[in-house]
């Protein structure tokens, strides 16, 4: 893993011996295996003719610039650190920022060790901050549906209880969190907070209307309980749905939060009927009263919401066209960001602030197949990049070697030896030797504008196509891993929508017993779902292992609406009740909005993190709880009417 610094110093003797005791200080900190400098820490007593004859045999088109002059106030000297892994990023970034704050004071960093390492400040402000928001914003939003305060904190313990054994115990196990694992518990109170609402609504209802507590829960569950259990169930299947996408970050969150959803059922089953077996009835002026937008939509038409329906599906396709799948690292950081500013700044002045390496192994490296590999590998107009040969061919034009040096093994050989005795740590970075196997090991640098999935899938697909016997050319970046999900992203996610809406369809036509109403309930999910995705589509949101979580959470809360909404209907029309749309609506839609209410304020503070992936989650959020409350509260009377 490789780390670009750019240090403000400029070309005298002075500043370049100052910089260079400086890369000595960060090759002693530990989870660093080297540096390289203009000028070795080792030789740092040089004078300053020695110097300058020094740097004389590193040529300035070896594509390794030392020094930085692109940006018109400052020079920078450029300093690589190459990382060993055996630390975790976190310690070792913080250890390698606080040495240069003290010691060059407006530096710039770039690189995928330090993109990363600058995660876990904002995973822990994800988890100090965002789970407790929300917590608190829905419990004062139930509070004012239900009426009760104690009532509504009740309604959140099966929620926060889940989350909270849930996260436990993936950490305890993991030993670690990352990105995704840290999102577990505010998708498993976004997704189980509205079940115990309904539980608890019912509750007090039955309570308002005189009946002993034990009544009272009884009748809420027989009423909303095996609601209960078809969303757990299919919220459930929805996250598993993602385990056709091959992430392992993908997977880990998929299985813990589909377990956490599931947990949070049984716990709202079991353990908050005991919890509202002492709640005490509300006075009638207490008892929350019915949200405007709730009455309005009991007065929309069957005709103008189909036509509406119709207008989404029509704007939609054009957005989801557009959708495209070319995330890198650097796009989780907002434009603002001080990790973003650096990244780009390194960038401007380098004209490429993305180093990724490829390691070639071969059992020779004075051999033609060797050579012409890494050439064929160096040769594209598209990046910039260095290997050992290219050194090499710099030093013999500068030294006036004669001689095609990387077409005659033996010349080059020696070349390779001279070049060594005046940088033996350039040699070094770039050529290493396993004493057992006797394997050689070539490092090859890119320096890249950008990180481009099509120019990544075209280096991997050339190392690919060169590695043959004991040549093997290893993309050694996690860049590359990113790239892969890249490419199959879009189809594995298309499949795993598929198969997820499958899977609750078949379980709420069991529960329900009609495949209609199954088919019904599934109606406003999906619209939801092609709105999320033309939203992306037009707002240029890049499709991602962090988006695609957005198709799960999508299907979860829009479908737990709908299905509420459908089982309340089918009850009031088995009873014999005139008007059960409009009925079913008066009873599901108060809960649904203050749920969404509460949702939305807690996600909106998303917009707040420094991580441009979770401002685009804000947006995706909002995009589903707006499009699946309407389509829930206006689409499913209109589609049971007919």
């Amino acid at each position: 893993m490789q780390l670009l610094v750019l240090v403000p110093a400029g070309k005298e003797a002075g500043e370049i011996r100052r910089v260079s005791l400086l890369a000595g200080e960060l090759q002693e900190l530990s989870g660093i295996r080297e540096v390289f400098s203009p000028l070795p820490s080792s030789l740092s007593d040089l004078s300053e003719t020695e110097i300058r004859a020094y740097l004389s045999h590193t040529p300035p088109d070896t594509g390794i610039p030392l020094f930085a002059d692109k940006c018109e106030y400052a020079s920078y000297q450029v300093l690589r650190l190459f990382l060993d892994g055996s630390r975790p990023l976190k310690q070792t970034i913080g250890e390698i920022t606080a040495v240069l704050d003290e010691k060059a004071p407006g530096f710039y960093m770039s690189g995928e060790p330090y993109l990363e390492g600058e995660m876990y400040t904002s995973i822990l402000n994800i988890l100090l901050f965002l789970p407790p928001v929300v917590i608190l914003l829905l419990l004062g939003v139930f509070r004012l549906r239900i009426g009760s305060a104690r009532a509504a904190l009740v309604s959140m313990v099966p929620a926060v209880t889940g989350a909270t054994l849930t996260f436990g115990i993936l950490t305890w196990v993991r030993g670690s969190i990352s990105v995704m694992s840290s999102l577990i518990p505010v998708f498993i109170i976004t997704l189980t907070s509205a079940d115990a609402l309904h539980v608890t609504s019912h509750v007090m209802n039955e309570l308002g209307k005189g009946k002993s507590n034990p009544e009272a829960i009884s009748r809420a569950l027989r009423t909303v309980g095996i609601l209960v259990i078809m969303t757990s169930l299919t919220t459930a299947a929805a996250f598993l749905s993602l385990l056709i996408i091959d992430s392992p970050a993908l997977r880990e969150l998929a299985l813990t939060a589909a377990g956490g959803i599931l947990l949070a059922g049984i716990i709202t089953w079991v353990i908050l009927p005991i919890l509202l077996s002492h709640q005490k009835p509300l006075q009638s002026k207490q008892r929350g009263k019915d949200f405007r937008p709730v009455r309005l939509s009991g007065k929309m038409k069957g005709t103008p919401v189909l036509i509406f329906s119709l207008l989404l599906l029509a704007f939609s396709v054009p957005g989801i066209l557009r959708l495209s799948a070319d995330f890198s690292p650097v796009e989780m950081y907002g434009e603002r960001s001080a990790v973003r500013q650096s990244v780009d700044a390194v960038s401007d002045i380098m004209g490429g602030g993305f180093p990724l390496t490829v390691l070639v192994e071969t059992d020779d490296i004075f051999s033609m197949e060797t050579i012409d590999a890494v050439r064929k590998l160096t040769s594209s107009e598209e990046y910039a990049s260095v290997s050992l040969y290219s050194l090499i061919a710099s030093f013999a034009e500068e030294a006036g070697i004669e001689g095609e040096v990387l077409s005659d093994p033996a010349l080059l050989s020696m070349t390779v030896e001279t070049f060594r005795e005046f940088q033996p740590q350039m040699i070094d970075s770039f050529l290493r030797e396993d004493g057992e196997s006797g394997k050689k090991y070539l490092r090859v640098i890119f320096n890249l504008d950008s990180i481009d999935t099509e120019l990544l899938y075209s280096i991997a697909t050339t190392c690919e196509e060169l590695s043959e016997g004991e040549l093997i050319l290893h993309p050694a970046d996690s860049a590359f891993g990113i790239m892969e999900t890249n490419r199959m992203i879009i189809p594995r996610q298309i499949q795993a929508v598929l198969l997820a809406l499958a899977a609750v369809i078949i379980i709420t036509a069991f529960f329900l017993r009609s495949l209609k109403l199954s088919l019904i309930s599934i109606v406003p999910t999906a619209l939801t779902l092609a709105g999320q995705c033309a939203v992306m589509g037009y707002a240029g949101i890049e499709d991602s292992i962090m988006t695609s979580v957005m198709s799960s959470v999508t299907i979860g809360v829009s479908l737990g609406y709908a299905i509420h909404y459908v089982s309340c209907y089918r009850t009031l029309r088995r009873t014999g009740e005139a008007e059960p749309a409009r009925k079913a609506m008066g009873s599901i839609g108060a809960p649904i909005l203050a749920h969404i209410t509460g949702l939305g304020v807690g996600f909106t503070l998303l917009l707040l993190s420094p991580l441009q992936i979770l401002t685009n989650l804000s947006i995706l959020m909002w995009v589903t709880m707006i499009l699946s409350s309407i389509l829930s509260l206006i689409l499913l009377p209109a589609l049971l009417k007919h």
